[in-house]
């Protein structure tokens, strides 16, 4: 599976290179892959840069960050005061939601959105000492991933104490990488292309936990110039999510109306009336 998964990443990197995509530029923009460095360099998060991984991670909930974000979230990272707490909990939430309407940009639920990220202040200054103290550094072990699976499990289950306001698993993950902790977000796009029914380098994608795993098993055995180490989760993450994404690659999407020009479709498990 190992030298399978390295042969569909070269592919993927070619489809993508060949759309005119410059794949560095575009995951340096995506900043997660920076966070990790800034991680390892030994910069320490604070509140403000939790609540804007967890803004950020919120309002790509169901939209193409592509176009409904990206293009406005300068604006709203000022309207949020640029995610000072004080600021924030003493703030009119109909006035930010008012601000950030008037941006253009398309928060799914956003006034919601908005309540959960002041809603989660109290329980992230509890938090995220923590976090920054179980992963202020990284070492690439074994057992990273599964202390990983364990907070995003903590910070997602219902069942749980800490879970946060508004967002499950998906998200926290999506707010992990934004922090700089390498995480595989196991939305549609991955699930998709890694499930039985297309490309299968995921043995199931029912159990998140193994899910991860997985990935972290696949991430390590790729060769990727100047990526290293746990960098892998988070670039690969961000490079097949691409792969898929509308308004990126858009070549493994959902409608599967581009198998024909697919450098993948004779490894793909999709029918052949697709091909």
């Amino acid at each position: 599976m190992t030298e399978r998964f390295n042969e569909i990443i070269k592919k993927i990197i070619t489809m993508l290179t060949d759309k005119g995509i410059d794949i560095e530029k575009k995951i340096d923009e995506y900043e997660q892959l920076k966070n990790w460095q800034k991680r390892i360099d030994g910069y320490q998060f604070i509140m403000k840069d939790y609540l804007k991984g967890l803004f950020h991670a919120i309002a790509s909930q169901q939209r193409k960050w592509e176009v409904h974000i990206k293009p406005y979230i300068d604006q709203i990272d000022d309207i949020l005061f640029s995610y000072d707490s004080e600021s924030l909990l003493n703030a009119n939430q109909e006035e930010l939601y008012q601000k950030i309407k008037a941006t253009g940009a398309n928060i799914f639920n956003p006034n919601k959105a908005i309540e959960n990220l002041i809603n989660n202040i109290p329980k992230l200054q509890v938090l995220y000492p923590l976090i920054e103290k179980e992963f202020g550094t990284l070492e690439d072990d074994e057992f990273i991933v599964r202390r990983i699976n364990k907070f995003a499990k903590q910070l997602s289950d219902s069942n749980s104490d800490d879970k946060l306001n508004g967002i499950g698993e998906i998200l926290v993950r999506e707010f992990f990488k934004n922090i700089g902790i390498p995480s595989m977000k196991p939305d549609v796009h991955l699930k998709r292309i890694g499930g039985r029914d297309r490309l299968g380098f995921f043995k199931s994608i029912k159990d998140e936990e193994q899910l991860q795993i997985d990935f972290y098993e696949l991430a390590k055995s790729v060769n990727i110039k100047g990526i290293n180490g746990l960098a892998k989760i988070t670039y690969l993450d961000n490079l097949i999510w691409m792969f898929g994404a509308d308004k990126v690659g858009d070549i493994c999407n959902a409608k599967a109306n581009n198998c024909k020009i697919c450098l993948l479709k004779n490894v793909c498990n999709l029918p052949e009336s697709n091909k």
